[in-house]
């Protein structure tokens, strides 16, 4: 029993009166259940209107006395109802105070007058409400006003009176809200669908579209704050509820259970007669460990009595949205919808200010970008802020340095305050800038307070405490969403934090460009494109840094951003290995790395509805094709994915994948038909994804599969001497055995005579053989094959390797095929599909190896060794330490070809032995140690376990981090076959830590995407071997950098061209090396010397190489042995012509030296002249250089040798252009109209009339005829566009020439203006190079040093990773 205190009522309700009241009515309508009872205001005789129950009319009248009870007040109340009323059948007259009612008169005589009207009086005091408030039905009545628990004050405490009032104005806009496409357009309308739904429901929404002040609103609604007291009483009894708002962010220092026990204990706050509404804002402020936990004390909290529902809010692209995957279905996720531009103008409507509302109406039509930007209620307000300085050109970023702009105006006495150097503006945007690279290097939108404070003190070392807190509070009010005592701190809005990182971005990029890749800012792709460059781009025109401006070209170029050629997409994008990586991590990891903003993983691991429908409006506002099609290649990447995601046990996904799929095929065919050619194309090209799908994810019988390839597929050769039927059967044998091997056995009975054929092929591939001994399929085998007749080469292989019977015409067909076989090369040979596993099993079968002699050293047969051997351990024949044995006897005798990939085939068999052979856990370990010491060049173990983990062989997990050193040299040290391999390591590298060590797959994965894009091309990219080498040779021959400068430059210039060699298709780039050498012989020999035993040691050397270096080690007096150690390099040690005469002419040069005068050595060298000369050396002409002939004649002579050499002098040949350069120059001589000077332009840029103009003194005539026609640089800007200058160099014959008009005109008139606007746009891929050239012909030594390094700079950034 609660024994209520009257005393305690009338402190915890301010206005007791009412509030005696407001407890009357709700006893009252309890009593009569009804929920609503009109009345008005100040109504005479009764508080309401009387209400009809069980056919008696009832009316109450309800009165607080301070001092005892008021018997007249209540006679003139009884005696008014009974003449405003005569229908009423009971008055309830309820009081507060203890009144001995039966020695009152006056109440006597009331119950006789009320009697007398047929009217019942009931007299409900103090022991009534005793009773009443007792009854289970009314305890909440009790916790309200006798202070079981201080609810009514909580909630005025949680959302201040300034707050509610700005809820409650015009100026709080509500965005609609979306659940399942249904719209919802109210706070108020939300809240009762919250309410009316499951235990848990989230409210998602970008950063700044106000989640935070929703959830404010609904506590507002659910607490009833806003409205009169009785109303509010009305609410919190009608819903049971009280609500509990809770800010997440709090949950840093304090855990979510022990916050909300804090808040019931202040409050008093029971749960006995109400339940709990919890408001949980802010589940992105948290960092991951802390939602987790959050989450799971959610789950708890869901299942208690006392709650009634949750509601959590978080951003959308928040990692920490995984957590609420198994919490909450689609239907309990509420998203709040982007502002559009029609709430945009009702936003500056309410505000009234006519000349911002006119603003805006122009910027609809002059800058529709931005206002596509502003697509949520924070920065909507920045626009507001800033909208007077708003002009057609500035983007988003802009608004942010606009508001310093203003908050200088409205805060500048509050920062003058501040104790910090001046200028203060600029001392608070460092704090900026250091707090949001902090944040942004964390993954985090938070800062600690600590990590804040000590941000101040490391900036300004010299800052009181007291300081620090003031500044603390100036940039919290300004740009921060908390308070000083909060423990921590995020922006009010994502982009405040994105602008602020940029701008210190934009500090290290100034810095040095190979930053950008430290900073791993690639990993977000979509950031660095659509607001670092923009942003660049606009710094760089502020500061008119042509520099800058070159490498922001090259950037473009780099990103398939360059319409005169570059990039396409990133090199992960589409990427097995890509998705291998992703789609293998736990199921919690998985969707924390999709969720992740800051990597761009979602779009190209996942093909959802959303990226179909993307590409196909992109496909159709294009004018031409493209080739690979990105609607195909979108497909492919979607079937394939598949696939992966199904078999690293993500079905979910691909449940998924499949709804999308089916759901954009429905889009193209309903909206754009002829697409849909573009899935046929890629079913057509995935053929294993198309069966894998049809046969393992949705189920269809192998026979009914069967039917469709024998009677759809195309038999018609495609590619390495095969068709759609033949890959279709192979991947159709390849599924049915590895996931429905019984049933595969039984559709062996229904395997026509082709299908058996190809079975029998199949059988021989090192990924299959080991079916040989599976006795179901080879009795079935046999089976079949006792009724074929059919020679056919796979039949009758099977049928030898069975002993089974064959003919002599069969074992023809077996011998042809060997000798076919025999003499292909090597390329052939493993380039057309399985042809060496055809020939390795035809060497098991004939006993002898599938090669003829000059082949009888390369890698195939140590291949075909390898299989055979691989094949008799599976047979039981010999042991494996024997195949070892064997296979590391055949390493010593083979040459391999640097050339041939054979390490890929290499590892297929050693994987498919540890996969197949049954040897124990132990023995592989020691097997894979042996392969590690002895077989490093030839075994790939990043390849080996990244085979073995897709297989799912069991204990690869134990094997990997012993041999995950092995792993890593591998993917240093072994040459790429393709740049995608360069970048896929990382990839790989992460899929193979996936399930031992998550955290480092997760970092390698963030460095596949850094190093995914902005990469050396693979092919036919010269800006290193070229360009890069032209611009070093111009510091070293002009001495632009100090020499210990440039020797270190060359050094790593080399280190670029080494990895270059190992990432691209051109192996050696041994001309590029030749030029190097020779511009170090004649700047600094030392170098050279230290370069050539590099060069040598890798066997990367020309004869030319080696002929220029040793001449210059005889003109240096080097020692004769130095000299003819040399002669060992030419050819790598085998004979040609060319070596020799070089050789020759060194031992002649030598010979003739002023620097050998001794004479034994000189008759040694006399002695191999000769011996030269008397050999069958030279038999045919070859080029000599005149001065050695010369040399050759003379020993000819001295020595009475007959000259044998032939020796064909190089004619001089006259510049055939001179004479149309010198007629043209004259005529511009001449030249004096515009209109002659437009004649003399077509000629120049006729192509035909091979006018090339190669001196400068022309090409300055020619700047000089332009501007003083003209009066402007039109007419050269225009040629320069013709020639694609300066984005290339050898687009026409005058290309590699315009340097020098470029440069004389930047000497005469400097950037201006229209050459500013002309490089933005074209100074793309050879831009460094030829402003380099351009400088240099003006002689302007700073210039070209900055444009070195900066370019120097970029070919690093494009060339070197991590792994390197």
């Amino acid at each position: 029993m609660i024994k209520l205190d009257w005393r305690k009522f009338e402190i915890i309700n301010a206005k007791y009166t009412d509030a005696f009241q407001t407890l009357c009515l709700h006893l009252f309508c309890r009593f009569v259940h009804t929920d609503v009872i009109p009345a008005d205001f100040n109504q005479a005789g009764l508080e309401t209107e009387p209400v009809k129950y069980k056919g008696k009319w009832y009316g109450f009248q309800s009165k607080y006395f301070d001092n005892g009870m008021d018997y007249k007040q209540i006679k003139h109340s009884v005696e008014k109802a009974l003449d405003l009323y005569p229908n009423l059948d009971v008055i309830k007259i309820y009081y507060n105070c203890n009144a001995r009612l039966s020695l009152s008169k006056t109440k006597k005589r009331l119950d006789l007058y009320a009697e007398s009207k047929s009217v019942k009086l009931e007299w409900l005091g103090r022991e009534t409400f005793e009773v009443a408030l007792n009854e289970e039905k009314n305890r909440d009545l009790c916790q309200l006003f006798f202070g079981m628990g201080r609810e009514l004050e909580y909630f005025t405490d949680t959302i201040s009176a300034e707050k509610r009032k700005f809820l409650s104005s015009s100026d709080y806009m509500e965005l609609d809200t979306v659940c399942e496409e249904e719209r919802i357009c109210s706070a108020k309308d939300l809240t009762t669908r919250l309410l009316q739904s499951n235990s848990i429901s989230v409210i998602k929404g970008l950063p700044g579209t106000g989640k935070s002040a929703l959830l404010e609103k609904i506590f507002t609604i659910i607490s009833g704050i806003s409205n009169n007291f009785a109303e509010q009483i009305k609410i919190i009894t009608e819903q049971k509820g009280i609500p509990m708002l809770i800010k997440l962010k709090h949950c840093a220092t304090i855990s979510i259970e022990q916050l909300i026990r804090e808040k019931k204990w202040e409050y008093k706050i029971s749960c006995e007669n109400y339940k709990i509404i919890y408001l949980l804002d802010g589940l992105d402020e948290v960092s991951a460990e802390v939602a987790e936990k959050v989450i799971s004390y959610v789950q708890e909290l869901a299942t208690q009595k006392s709650t009634q529902k949750i509601i959590i809010t978080i951003r959308k692209a928040s990692h920490n949205n995984v957590f609420l995957r198994e919490l909450i279905s689609g239907h309990e996720i509420y998203e709040i919808e982007n502002l559009n531009e029609g709430r945009i103008i009702e936003f500056f409507n309410n505000r009234g200010d006519i000349n911002k509302k006119e603003i805006l109406k122009n910027l609809i039509q002059s800058n529709r970008h931005l206002l596509g930007e502003i697509k949520d209620i924070l920065l909507l307000n920045l626009l507001y802020d800033t909208v007077e300085s708003v002009n057609d050109t500035t983007n988003l970023y802009d608004l942010f340095a606009l508001k310093e702009y203003y908050l200088d105006d409205k805060q500048r006495g509050k920062r003058e305050e501040l104790d910090l150097p001046e200028p203060k503006s600029r001392s608070v945007l460092e704090i900026n800038k250091k707090i949001a690279y902090l944040m942004h290097n964390e993954s985090s939108v938070i800062i600690s307070q600590q990590d804040f404070a000590n941000v101040i003190f490391d900036l300004f070392p010299k800052e009181s405490y007291q300081s620090a807190n003031k500044v603390v509070n100036y940039i919290l009010d300004n740009y921060f969403e908390n308070e000083l005592n909060d423990k921590f701190y995020s922006y009010q809005h994502r982009r405040y934090q994105e602008y602020f990182y940029v701008l210190h971005l934009y500090e290290l990029f100034k810095q040095g460009v190979v930053n950008m890749r430290k900073e791993e800012i690639f990993t977000n792709c979509e950031f660095f494109e659509e607001f670092f460059l923009p942003f660049l781009q606009k710094n760089i025109e502020k500061e008119n840094n042509v520099v800058h401006l070159v490498e922001m070209n090259l950037f473009k170029t780099y990103l398939g951003k360059n319409s005169m050629g570059g990039a396409d997409i990133p090199w992960y994008q589409y990427s097995d290995d890509f998705c291998y990586a992703v789609a293998s991590q736990s199921e919690k990891r998985f969707y924390q790395i999709l969720e992740d903003a800051s990597m761009a993983v979602k779009g190209n691991v996942i093909v959802d509805y959303e990226s179909i429908v993307k590409v196909v409006e992109y496909l159709v506002g294009q004018s031409i094709g493209f080739y690979p099609d990105p609607l195909e290649e979108l497909f492919r990447f979607a079937l394939r994915s598949m696939v992966i995601y199904w078999k690293c046990r993500k079905k979910a996904v691909v449940e998924e994948l499949l709804e999308d799929l089916e759901k954009g095929i429905q889009y193209i065919k309903k909206e754009h038909p002829k697409l849909l050619v573009k899935l046929d194309h890629a079913l057509f090209e995935e053929k294993y994804a198309e069966y894998f799908i049809l046969i393992v994810i949705l189920e269809n019988k192998l026979l009914t599969v069967l039917d469709k390839i024998n009677q759809s597929e195309p038999r018609q050769i495609v590619s390495s001497r095969r068709s759609k039927y033949d890959e279709s059967l192979d991947v159709f044998f390849d599924i049915g055995l590895n996931y429905y091997s019984d049933e595969f056995i039984g559709v062996m009975d229904s395997f026509t005579n082709d299908n058996i054929e190809h079975f029998c092929i199949f059988l021989g591939y090192v990924e299959n053989v080991h079916y040989l001994q599976d006795m179901k399929v080879r009795e079935k085998l046999i089976f079949r094959l006792r009724d074929i007749t059919q020679e056919t080469l796979g039949i009758v292989m099977i049928k030898m390797y069975l002993g089974m019977d064959i003919s002599k015409q069969a074992e023809e067909v077996i011998e042809k095929e060997h000798d076919r076989l025999a003499k292909e090369r090597w390329i052939d040979l493993f380039s057309n599909f399985k042809e060496h596993d055809k020939a390795a099993f035809l060497t098991l079968l004939m006993k002898k190896n599938c090669t003829v002699d000059k082949y009888k050293h390369d890698s195939r047969v140590m291949y075909q060794n390898l299989y055979c051997n691989y094949l008799k351990v599976l047979e039981g024949t010999i042991s494996y330490s024997k195949m070892m044995s064997r296979f590391f006897i055949d390493q010593t005798t083979t040459y391999i070809n640097e050339y041939e990939n054979i390490t890929y085939y290499v590892t297929g068999i050693w994987t498919a032995f540890i996969k197949n052979s049954g040897v124990e856990f132990v023995e592989v370990q020691r097997i894979l140690e042996k392969l590690s010491e002895q077989s490093r060049n030839v075994i790939h173990f990043g390849l080996l376990f990244k085979m073995l983990k897709k297989e799912g062989v069991i204990y690869t997990e134990k094997l990997l981090p012993r041999f995950m050193p092995n792993i890593m040299n591998c993917y240093r040290n072994i040459k790429s076959i393709d740049i995608s391999e360069n970048i896929e390591k990382y990839f790989s590298i992460a899929y193979l830590h996936s399930d031992f060590d998550s955290r480092i797959s997760l970092e390698f994965i963030r460095k596949g995407l850094n190093y995914g894009v902005l990469r050396h091309g693979w092919r036919k990219d010269g800006i290193v071997d070229t360009y890069l080498l032209e611009a070093l040779k111009i510091m070293w021959d002009k001495n632009y950098l100090e020499w210990s400068v440039l020797k270190e430059y060359t050094e790593k210039y080399f280190e670029m061209i080494m990895v270059i060699n190992r990432i691209t298709d051109e192996r050696s780039r041994c001309v590029t090396l030749e030029e190097m050498i020779n511009m170090l012989i004649e700047n600094d020999f030392s170098m050279a010397q230290q370069m050539m035993k590099k060069i040598v040691a890798q066997r990367l050397q020309t004869n030319e190489m080696i002929f220029q270096y040793t001449e210059r080690l005889i003109n240096m007096g080097y020692e004769i042995e130095d000299i003819l150690s040399q002669f060992d390099f030419f050819d790598f040690g085998s004979y040609s012509q060319q070596a020799e005469t070089m050789k020759l002419e060194l031992l002649l040069a030598l010979y003739y030296s002023d620097w050998y005068v001794e004479e034994e050595k000189k008759k040694d060298i006399k002695d191999s002249i000769v011996n030269y000369l008397q050999g069958d050396w030279f038999s045919f002409e070859e080029k000599w250089k005149e001065k050695y002939y010369n040399l050759y004649l003379r020993f000819c002579e001295e020595e009475t040798i007959e000259v044998s050499i032939t020796y064909k002098k190089e004619e001089s040949v006259d510049d055939p252009y001179q004479e149309k350069e010198d007629k043209f120059c004259r005529k511009l001589a001449r030249c004096r109209t515009s209109m002659y000077l437009k004649k003399l332009y077509n000629e120049l840029s006729n192509y035909n009339n091979h006018i090339v103009i190669k001196n400068g003194d022309n090409w300055n005539m020619i700047v000089d005829k332009i501007y003083e026609i003209d009066g402007n640089e039109n007419m050269l800007l225009d040629y320069f566009m013709q020639c694609k200058f300066p984005n290339q160099t050898f687009y026409s014959a005058n290309s590699s020439y315009l340097y020098m008009p470029l440069g004389y005109y930047i000497k005469r008139h400097g950037i201006t203006e229209q050459l500013w606007d002309y490089l933005k746009n074209n100074s793309g891929y050879a831009g460094f190079i030829n402003l380099i050239k351009a400088y240099d012909y003006i002689g302007d030594k700073e210039m070209c040093a900055k444009l070195f390094i900066r370019f120097f700079e970029f070919c690093e950034l494009l060339v070197f990773d991590e792994i390197e």
